[in-house]
């Protein structure tokens, strides 16, 4: 009796330590349209010559043959789904680039490189229509994550977190 409890101790603490090892690979940038979640990664820059504070958040902005940065910390921020954001249609403004939102689609993608629309599980939520500029934020309280209005019904796998930049497209794109 006392060989099988043994046994059954050993294949239970392998089994335990093989989860832990492995985790849960299939989704670990976010939550669904809050953006919170078991993210993993390193901020852009920490430690490395920024003096005691963090630099300034900035995304980068990618339209045809004009791109701009714009530095979203000092933006106006707005109550999205209970939580303050600076929406894409402040920062797409605030980057003076002559777009028409009507006739474009927005993309993100964050500093680590994840891109939501290029992953077959999340084509069907992006690329979406620019004129849901006003519809998407930036959580600057945690980690630059993108968040989403409701009505959206975003998949959490639209959560970009520390998000770096925004693609405008041509809406055939």
């Amino acid at each position: 009796m006392n060989r099988n409890l043994w046994l059954v101790l050993l294949v239970s603490a392998m089994l335990g330590l093989f989860a832990i090892a492995c985790g849960d690979e299939e989704d670990t940038n976010t939550d669904t349209t809050t953006g919170e979640g078991e993210g993993e990664g390193e901020g852009e820059g920490e430690g490395e010559g920024e003096g005691e504070g963090e630099g300034e958040s900035e995304i980068a902005i990618e339209f045809d043959s004009q791109n701009a940065t714009v530095a979203i910390d000092a933006l106006s921020t707005t109550a999205l789904g209970g939580v303050d954001v600076v929406l894409v249609s402040t920062i797409l403004e605030a980057s003076e680039l002559s777009i028409d939102l009507a006739t474009l689609a927005l993309d993100f993608e964050g500093t680590d490189g994840y891109r939501p629309s290029q992953k077959s599980f999340c084509a069907d939520f992006l690329p979406t229509a620019g004129t849901n500029a006003d519809k998407v934020g930036v959580n600057l309280a945690d980690s630059n994550t993108l968040v989403w209005d409701e009505s959206l019904a975003m998949d959490k796998c639209a959560a970009v977190k520390d998000l770096g930049k925004i693609y405008l497209l041509g809406q055939s794109e």
